[in-house]
């Protein structure tokens, strides 16, 4: 990313001169405070916004990626992870993802994430926090690259928080890369490589106390 300015209409300029190198494996915090353009910015991403600038995607000019490629290899947890579900019980909506694993290593995959109570419950129907981790097992699947995830700890106890941050880490060890938003700086000390602060409609690195 380079030299980015983000537009949330055509007059009004929500970020600008955004500049950002994205490697494999590395795991970036986006801070700043609420309404400071988080989420606008993973939204860019996705082709949601319009922009100026360069913004290249595993080499791919994001302006030329076709939709289903750019889903196929970008993942989005949303902040209210009930608007990304597509079926009608939770073990189906793993199934979406992971659609040549086996049932019972699906059901395996819900007993990791306390979710095994509620395979034949509707995922509109279970907590915010079960959502919350419903969603990040569905972006988690096969030929992921990027995974983009808004606030993944909200609304989980200290037990689930580090449950989902210790996946994040384990996925980028394996290759991916991944940039999350989080309000609590403990976490963003623990386990970010690099920390990103949008402030006056800008973005910049700053220190990050745990990795120095």
């Amino acid at each position: 990313m380079e030299n980015v300015s983000i537009c949330v209409t055509k007059n009004q300029v929500l970020l600008e001169n955004l500049n950002l190198e994205l490697h494999e494996g590395e795991l970036i915090a986006l801070v700043g405070p609420s309404g400071s353009g988080k989420t606008s910015f993973f939204k860019t991403l996705l082709k949601e916004y319009p922009y100026t600038g360069k913004i290249e995607i595993m080499g791919q000019s994001l302006s030329k990626m076709k939709t289903k490629a750019l889903f196929a290899s970008l993942g989005l947890v949303f902040q209210d992870p009930s608007l990304q579900f597509v079926s009608a019980k939770v073990l189906e909506e793993l199934k979406v993802t992971f659609h040549t694993e086996k049932e019972s290593n699906l059901e395996n995959l819900l007993r990791q994430y306390y979710l095994e109570k509620t395979k034949d419950l509707s995922p509109w129907l279970i907590s915010q926090g079960q959502q919350r981790r419903l969603a990040f097992l569905t972006m988690t699947g096969p030929n992921k690259v990027i995974l983009l995830v808004d606030e993944p700890t909200y609304g989980q106890d200290m037990k689930n928080a580090l449950l989902i941050m210790n996946a994040l880490e384990q996925l980028c060890k394996e290759g991916m890369s991944c940039i999350f938003t989080c309000h609590d700086q403990r976490l963003v000390r623990q386990y970010a490589h690099k920390v990103m602060k949008i402030h006056s409609k800008t973005m910049e690195e700053v220190t990050n106390e745990h990795k120095n």
